[in-house]
């Protein structure tokens, strides 16, 4: 729920917690991938910059470990 705050820093955090998770657990984030994905989607449109594009990285690294896009599931 901070990926709601109202400080981009503590998006940009969470962001960062969720990246760590993913380079650490690799194939079984996927597991809660579902549980994220409304998160990083909201973060996708972020007013700041830096979150956004923290999203972006992050949709990209799971993207190229799934081998799919994950589009669908973004909207």
């Amino acid at each position: 729920m901070k990926t709601r705050s109202e400080e981009w820093k503590t998006r940009l955090g969470v962001l960062q917690v969720i990246d760590h998770l993913f380079d650490r657990m690799r194939e079984r984030f996927l597991v809660i991938l579902n549980d994220t994905i409304p998160f990083i989607s909201e973060l996708l449109e972020d007013e700041n910059e830096r979150v956004e594009l923290a999203a972006k990285t992050i949709v990209n690294r799971i993207e190229q470990l799934t081998g799919e896009s994950i589009n669908e599931y973004l909207k």
